[in-house]
């Protein structure tokens, strides 16, 4: 069994090491990948950019492990979801409609007890054991609705527009759009576009490396989980133009919008 692990803990944090001891425990012969432990502390939108974008890499039957909020509702109420192939283990947080949406196959509630974090993971790793050995099977699960989510993790689409939030900064300071590929293709239908991030700066071209522009310059790609991305070769967008991860509680900030035309 592949179990991937996303949390909001900081890679300098011991529980991320405790949650995988705990698992292989029980479960010896797993295999963990971490997707990442940095997420900004219950940024969902964050967190739904990592799995969205990683899932797809993943063989089937892999079980990726939300455990961010753990705590947000009820340890004990848990969601388990069906994403192509996959399964995804949330709190009922509105991470799952926002990262997969119409994608969700199926979802079922499970009961984890446990009255802290040790006690919750020693209870999924006896969940994972049990479920794996039947082969995955769903049959004695209860169907659930999960909680829908009021951020927005899509873009704002316009007949001449798409106005975008920051959903990641990444540790070169390269700037995350909500923006997919198949979205930008589907609203551009062929069009010019200019990429408006900044006063004096724009971008006009997609382009497909770093290194299609000179050092120090901007440019803007899709990367490799789809997601557009603005970025400075060997430099930091967000510091040269000021950008910062989009936080739902500020009143003022700065979209980044594309025009065409």
């Amino acid at each position: 069994m592949i179990i991937t692990l996303l949390s909001d803990f900081g890679s300098g944090d011991f529980l991320p090491g405790i949650a995988k001891g705990i698992l292989l425990k029980a479960l010896p012969e797993a295999r963990i990948v971490d997707l990442g432990h940095d997420i900004m502390p219950h940024h969902l939108l964050q967190g739904c950019y990592f799995l969205k974008s990683s899932l797809s890499y993943f063989p089937e039957k892999t079980v990726h492990l939300s455990l961010m909020d753990l705590f947000v509702k009820n340890a004990q109420d848990y969601l388990l979801a069906e994403v192509e192939g996959q399964f995804v283990i949330s709190a009922d947080n509105g991470l799952l409609p926002l990262a997969f949406g119409r994608k969700t196959k199926a979802v079922y509630a499970i009961t984890i007890p446990g009255a802290n974090f040790t006690e919750w993971l020693d209870g999924i790793a006896g969940f994972l054991k049990g479920w794996s050995e039947s082969g995955f099977s769903t049959r004695s699960l209860s169907p659930a609705t999960a909680r829908e989510s009021s951020l927005p993790f899509e873009p704002y689409v316009e007949d001449n527009s798409i106005t975008c939030q920051i959903i990641h900064v990444d540790r070169f300071g390269n700037v995350v759009l909500n923006l997919q590929q198949a979205t930008f293709e589907a609203e551009r239908k062929g069009r010019s576009f200019s990429i408006n991030f900044s006063p004096h700066n724009a971008i006009e071209k997609i382009s497909r490396h770093y290194s299609d522009v000179p050092e120090g310059e901007k440019l803007c790609l899709f990367n490799a989980g789809g997601f557009m991305e603005i970025a400075v070769n060997r430099g930091s967008a967000a510091q040269l133009f000021g950008l910062s991860l989009y936080r739902p509680e500020q009143l003022v900030y700065h979209k980044i919008k594309i025009v065409f035309s």
